[in-house]
């Protein structure tokens, strides 16, 4: 990671942390983690000339594409318990939001 991006990543937190509940916080870095992750796979398989099938690229690329994380940011200044963020209804709809982001991306091309 650049200098750069690292000290808007640290700015990004420093600030984040005042007003984030513990559990936002937990359930930003999980996710951020897994996007981060994702990404790196993305950026190794890219740098190796491996060419995934579509359906395998599909599942990578819905974590790739960085809404999960996006909805955490605006979560933060609630105080959000995790039965309430990991209830089944809220994680089926943001998971439909992740589909609408994925098929308009892959339309998009």
């Amino acid at each position: 990671m650049h200098l750069k991006s690292k000290l808007s990543l640290c700015r990004f937190w420093a600030r984040a942390i005042q007003t984030a509940s513990l559990p936002s916080q937990r359930r930003f870095l999980a996710r951020s983690t897994a996007y981060l992750r994702a990404v790196a796979v993305e950026a190794l398989e890219r740098e190796q000339g491996h060419c995934r099938s579509i359906d395998d690229y599909l599942k990578l690329r819905r974590n790739t594409i960085g809404v999960k994380p996006f909805f955490l940011i605006h979560e933060m200044g609630t105080d959000l318990p995790d039965e309430v963020s990991h209830h089944p209804v809220i994680e089926e709809l943001a998971e439909c939001i992740v589909e609408f982001s994925l098929i308009d991306n892959v339309k998009s091309y």
